[in-house]
């Protein structure tokens, strides 16, 4: 919004001056595109969000300040910011199905849960970036509904406890889409206690763990969690203990199609920690391999012998080059 100061007189008569100053307009701009008879523009997100009818269309443009909150089914559209105020996430979804598709999520800070996007709902992810966040659980996504990324990214963000980029209660899904550089104690890049699938060359790559799970962790699988990489790659994460690349227990891990788990370092079990009740199936060309420990388990830790490896029928990859060791069991 602009306004205008007039009439500051210099001098009398002819040789009065007229100073004029215009505000700058706000840089944010929603528009609700649904009506196609009439369009209705605002200056915050949450204003638009507020006024929206379920099922409308919001395009944003320029730099959006300020925390939104929304409860209805909706479709938020264009290429620009929403920053947060650094206290408490910068996106709640308390219930709908909601797609945000072009929109860089930042600014989230100072929350429990969810600095950059706090989920009950269903939300869509499409070709968008949820970077600088901060909460104690998930720094950039918490989630205790679905979760699906589409060609987006989560990087850069940081939680104190669990899941530097995501935590998630619930379904998650990513289809080329990365999770990189983001930091946490355990699951530096995705903490899981629900359906994780990485698919179509998704990537959790360059993530850090003070404790366990440099790139994923599932702490609690309690068999009820399904953890499947298929042409996905967990690369060049670290651990400070345990599961540099990914750490498991209580559940069941696939790995298919050409996925890598490459290049990741911790304590034990570089490239994936196996805790009890743990079974890991390989499958098409999966590879395991340049992975580092600094005690056992260079490429794989498995707990107990009952922990199993399955190599199914037609897998053509291989467990190699991992230091100080491909596999190592504990008893």
């Amino acid at each position: 919004m602009s306004f205008c100061t007039t009439n500051k007189e210099a001098g009398t008569g002819s040789g009065s001056v007229t100073i004029t100053y215009t505000a700058p307009a706000s840089s944010c701009l929603v528009t609700n595109t649904t009506n196609a008879k009439a369009t209705y523009s605002y200056e915050t997100l949450q204003l638009a969000v507020n006024e929206a009818t379920a099922g409308n269309t919001l395009k944003v443009k320029g730099t959006c300040d300020g925390n939104t909150t929304i409860n209805k089914n909706l479709s938020i559209r264009g290429k620009a910011t929403l920053k947060g105020t650094g206290h408490g996430s910068v996106v709640t979804i308390e219930e709908g199905t909601v797609t945000i598709e072009g929109l860089t999520v930042t600014g989230g800070g100072e929350s429990k849960i969810g600095g950059g996007i706090l989920n009950y709902g269903t939300l869509m992810l499409s070709t968008s970036t949820v970077s600088g966040n901060k909460a104690l659980f998930g720094g950039g996504i918490f989630s205790r509904g679905t979760v699906m990324l589409e060609r987006s990214t989560v990087s850069n963000d940081e939680a104190e406890d669990e899941g530097g980029g995501i935590r998630s209660e619930g379904t998650l899904a990513l289809s080329k889409s990365t999770v990189s550089k983001d930091k946490a104690q355990y699951g530096g890049g995705i903490t899981s206690e629900g359906t994780l699938t990485l698919t179509e060359d998704s990537s959790v790559i360059g993530n850090s763990a003070g404790a366990e799970g440099g790139g994923i962790a599932v702490p609690h699988g309690e068999g009820k969690v399904n953890v499947t990489l298929e042409g996905s790659h967990v690369n060049r994460n670290t651990a400070g203990t345990q599961g540099g690349g990914i750490y498991i227990t209580g559940t069941a891990l696939t790995l298919s199609g050409s996925s890598t788990v490459d290049s990741n370092k911790a304590d034990n079990g570089g490239g994936i920690f196996m805790g009890g009740g743990t079974s890991v199936k390989l499958e098409g060309g999966t590879v395991v391999s340049a992975n580092k420990a600094s005690e056992q388990g260079g490429g794989i830790f498995r707990e107990s012998a009952e922990d199993t490896i399955l190599e199914e029928p037609g897998w053509t990859g291989r467990i190699t080059g991992n230091k100080p060791d491909n596999i190592f069991t504990e008893r």
